[in-house]
């Protein structure tokens, strides 16, 4: 463990230390995307499947209630159903993602504080850690849920649903708040996961963590998100316009070349084909960056609200003195082992 980085760090720090982190675990991080993204993918199609076959059962069931319905044109189970499959899916893919970045935030929280990165260990503790990332969605759901069901009704009451005029005064002001509310309870609640996955927290105990570490810092790291959001996507769209840059080159030299308009029109149809892979191919190197940077923040927050560096730099401490201790005891016990053997020779 080196002590001299386990300190509080500047922004630019954090932000160094992030790229040498993932400079140095590109392979298992990029490994571990690939696997769990090919387990995930699977996981999901089987769990929306079942959604889907259960969304016409759902309905009939339902029907025999009555209630107040938005939309005339279905009956109040069909739209139960339908809200439910939509929350289903958007809690589907939340778990896809939140349990996505733990063994990412595993490989960087090993990464900053020295010890062995495995991508096995990262991917067994994402899996491990979905009770805990469970809890945290579902406290995510009970505060955003119902904010977004108001401005949902807030609309429907403006007759946006029915006029559809997006550039309404009272839409953008509907807007306008809402979009606000939201960048606040993201950042406020930017840690969550993070808390959930170092600190083994539940519930609205993660969220609190978070909030707790945010405190009268709101504004720094609202800045923060925004401009090494801005640097993620300079960086995306920088190596995804090398492959534009090779196209337009290969697409010159072909038509330089006598070709007929077909063979030309399949290449230039097979090379979008190819595009996408190679543009997951990519972001399977990119995506951990911004993980790995959330990890080492929330780290720097704590060091700044909790003095965790020096927490662990005296747990690492105590550790060298219980080895340097360990290592005399058998030295001793080695020479006087030597001086047994010398008496008994003489």
């Amino acid at each position: 463990m080196n002590y001299e980085e386990i300190s509080v760090m500047s922004f630019t720090k954090v932000m160094d230390k992030a790229f040498n982190v993932h400079k140095k675990y590109i392979g298992t991080s990029a490994l571990y995307l690939f696997l769990f993204n090919l387990i995930g993918i699977v996981a999901a199609f089987i769990l929306i499947l079942a959604g889907f076959s259960s969304l016409g059962f759902m309905a009939n069931m339902l029907n025999g209630f009555s209630g107040p319905n938005m939309f005339e044109f279905m009956d109040f189970g069909a739209v139960m159903a339908f809200s439910s499959l939509i929350i289903f899916i958007f809690f589907v893919i939340f778990l896809f993602e939140f349990t996505k970045i733990v063994g990412i935030a595993d490989i960087a929280s090993k990464g900053l504080l020295g010890k062995k990165v495995r991508f096995e260990n990262a991917l067994g503790r994402a899996f491990k850690k979905i009770p805990s990332t469970i809890s945290v969605i579902i406290a995510y759901g009970i505060i955003f849920v119902p904010i977004t069901a108001i401005f949902a009704a807030l609309l429907f009451n403006i007759g946006f649903f029915q006029e559809f005029d997006p550039l309404n005064i009272g839409v953008i002001s509907l807007s306008i708040v809402f979009v606000a509310i939201y960048i606040y309870l993201s950042t406020i609640f930017m840690f969550s996961i993070y808390a959930s996955v170092v600190e083994n927290l539940y519930f609205f105990k993660a969220l609190n963590k978070s909030r707790i570490l945010v405190k009268n810092n709101f504004w720094r790291l609202l800045g923060i998100n925004i401009l090494f959001s801005l640097v993620i996507i300079a960086i995306t769209y920088s190596v995804y316009s090398i492959f534009g840059v090779i196209g337009g080159l290969i697409y010159i030299l072909l038509r330089g070349v006598d070709i007929n308009e077909v063979t030309l029109a399949a290449l230039i149809m097979v090379g979008n084909f190819l595009r996408l892979p190679l543009q997951v191919i990519v972001s399977l190197f990119i995506a951990p960056l911004s993980y790995i940077f959330y990890t080492l923040l929330y780290y720097n927050q704590r060091f700044k609200k909790e003095g965790y560096d020096i927490s662990l730099k005296l747990e690492a401490l105590k550790i060298k003195a219980l080895e340097e201790i360990k290592k005399e005891n058998i030295s001793d016990l080695s020479n006087s082992s030597i001086e047994d053997s010398n008496k008994r020779e003489i």
